[in-house]
């Protein structure tokens, strides 16, 4: 399942930025129900540490 920021980054395949919550919470939940574990985040700056921090598979962004 995915989770917001408390999970351990080199679990987790994805990472989703979003800066409004409920469409992060909207992809996280699609991606956790189709078994994707994720760590939601919601500045380009905390994304980018998280991919600094462990081995993540997927970036999923909006751009705007």
């Amino acid at each position: 399942m995915c989770s917001e920021l408390e999970s351990d980054a080199e679990e987790e395949p994805a990472v989703v930025v979003e800066d409004e919550a409920d469409g992060r919470n909207l992809v996280m939940r699609i991606l956790g129900d189709r078994g994707a574990r994720c760590t939601g985040v919601d500045t380009a700056r905390e994304g980018l540490a998280r991919l600094a921090a462990g081995r993540f598979d997927i970036l999923l962004s909006d751009v705007g």
